[in-house]
C-alpha cells in the first residue's frame, strides 16, 4: 500500500507542477493586454526560406503563394529549398520569382537544408524567415514583421494558426496549437520571458542566423535544439501575436501519432542535455529563461494532462485515493481552468464540440507514444502533407 501510494502522490506532484506552470502563463495572458506596433515604412529586407523535402503538389501551391505579399517586391526574396523534388516541380517554381535551391543528402535533415540554403544565398538581408513547406503567410505578414522589427529585434517568432480545420483530429491540432501560444508564447512574454520557438514562422537577422545556423545538429526537434542553444547564450526571443502564418493540421489518427512522437522524442532528448546546463547557467548567470526552457521539455503534453488528471479525479471520486479526493479534484479543476482560457473564441463551437470525442484517441495514442521512443530522435521522421488542405486556404 505504501508503494502505492507513494506512486500516487509522486504523480499527483508532477501533474499539479504541470497545472500550476499552464495556470501561471495562461492567466498572465488574458491579464495583459496584446500591443500591435505602430505602422512603419517598409524597410526591412527579407529572405524568406521555404524547407521542402518531398511534397511536390504542396509546394506547387506554397511557393506561388508567398510571392503574394502587400510588401515591395525589392524587399523580399523566397527561396524554396527543393530536396527530393520532381524535376518537373522544380521546373514549374522556376517559372515564378522564386529561388529554388536544390539540396541531396544521404540522410535528409532541416538543418542540413537551411545551411546549405543559406551557404548559397546571395545579397544582402536584414532578416531570414523560416518556414515549412505547408506554410502560407497572410498578405500582410512581411508588413507586420516589419513594423515589429524597427527596433531591430535579434528574434521573432510569429503566430502560426490553422491553415485546416476539416477534420476533428485537424480541430483539435488547432486548438492545440492555440492554447500552446497563449501559454508558452504570449503568456511568456507578458511575464518578461522569451517565447517558444515553433518549427516556423521565426524571422532571425540575418548575419546572426548566417553563423548561428551551422550550430545546429539536430535530426529530429530542430526548433527545440536552436531555442535552447539561443536561450543558452542569453538571446530573447519575441513573439508577435497579430502576425499569422498558416499551417495545415493533421487530419487523421496516424499523422497525428507520427508527428507526436517525434515531438515526443525530442523533448525527452533535450531535457536530458540541457536540464544540468540549465541549472548552472541560472546560478551563475542569472539565466532564468534557458531554465524554463529545459523545464518545458518534461511537461506532460496537453493532451495528457488533461486525461491524466481527468481519469484520476474520477477515480479519486468513487475510491478518495491518495493524497485526497480534494487533492485530485483542484487539480484536475486547475488544468481545465487554464487550458479552456486558453482557448480563442472562435473555437468555442459545435465543430469543436463534436472534436471532443476525439480527445480519448488521441490521449491514448500520445500515452502509446510514451513507449515507442525509443531511437526516434535518432531518425528523419517526415509528416506528410496534403494538397487537399491548402485548396481553400484560410488566408
Amino acid at each position: 500500500m505504501f508503494l502505492i501510494n507513494l506512486i500516487l502522490a509522486v504523480l499527483w506532484a508532477y501533474l499539479l507542477f504541470n497545472a500550476l506552470y499552464f495556470f501561471v502563463f495562461a492567466v498572465a495572458g488574458i491579464l495583459t493586454p496584446s500591443l500591435t506596433p505602430l505602422n512603419s515604412a517598409p524597410s526591412k529586407k527579407f529572405a524568406v526560406y521555404i524547407a521542402c523535402y518531398k511534397g511536390d503538389e504542396v509546394i506547387k501551391y506554397t511557393g506561388p503563394k508567398a510571392l503574394e505579399q502587400n510588401y515591395p517586391k525589392e524587399l523580399f526574396d523566397v527561396y524554396v529549398i527543393a530536396d527530393s523534388l520532381e524535376s518537373k516541380t522544380i521546373a514549374e517554381l522556376q517559372q515564378h520569382q522564386l529561388h529554388v535551391i536544390e539540396v541531396k543528402f544521404n540522410k535528409s535533415t532541416k538543418a542540413k537544408s537551411l545551411k546549405e540554403a543559406v551557404s548559397r544565398t546571395q545579397g544582402n538581408y536584414d532578416y531570414a524567415i523560416i518556414l515549412d513547406i505547408d506554410n502560407v503567410m497572410e498578405n500582410d505578414f512581411l508588413q507586420k514583421l516589419n513594423d515589429h522589427l524597427q527596433d531591430n529585434k535579434l528574434i521573432l517568432q510569429a503566430h502560426r494558426v490553422a491553415l485546416n480545420t476539416d477534420s476533428k483530429f485537424a480541430i483539435l491540432d488547432a486548438i492545440s496549437e492555440e492554447v500552446n501560444n497563449h501559454i508558452f508564447r504570449y503568456g511568456h512574454r507578458a511575464l518578461g520571458l522569451s517565447a517558444a520557438f515553433i518549427g516556423s514562422g521565426k524571422a532571425i537577422e540575418f548575419n546572426f542566423y548566417k553563423e548561428f545556423i551551422h550550430e545546429i545538429e539536430a535530426i529530429g526537434g530542430f526548433d527545440k535544439e536552436m531555442e535552447l542553444k539561443l536561450l543558452s547564450q542569453s538571446k530573447t526571443i519575441h513573439y508577435a501575436n497579430d502576425a499569422l502564418v498558416y499551417d495545415e493540421k493533421v487530419q487523421e489518427a496516424e499523422r497525428f501519432e507520427k508527428q507526436r512522437k517525434r515531438w515526443l522524442s525530442a523533448q525527452f532528448h533535450y531535457f536530458r542535455i540541457h536540464i544540468i546546463p540549465a541549472i548552472s547557467a541560472l546560478f551563475t548567470k542569472g539565466n532564468i529563461d534557458y531554465l524554463d526552457k529545459a523545464i518545458q521539455m518534461i511537461l506532460a503534453p496537453r493532451v495528457i494532462q488533461l486525461g491524466l488528471s481527468t481519469i484520476l479525479a474520477a477515480i479519486a471520486l468513487v475510491f478518495d485515493i491518495y493524497p485526497s479526493r480534494n487533492a485530485w479534484l483542484c487539480m484536475w479543476g486547475v488544468t481545465c481552468f487554464a487550458i479552456l482560457i486558453s482557448v480563442p473564441i472562435k473555437y468555442w463551437n459545435k465543430q469543436t464540440l463534436k472534436a471532443i470525442a476525439s480527445l480519448p484517441k488521441a490521449f491514448w495514442l500520445m500515452l502509446a507514444n510514451l513507449f515507442k521512443l525509443k531511437g526516434a530522435n535518432k531518425s528523419f521522421i517526415h509528416t506528410d502533407h496534403s494538397a487537399s488542405a491548402h485548396q481553400k486556404p484560410k488566408p
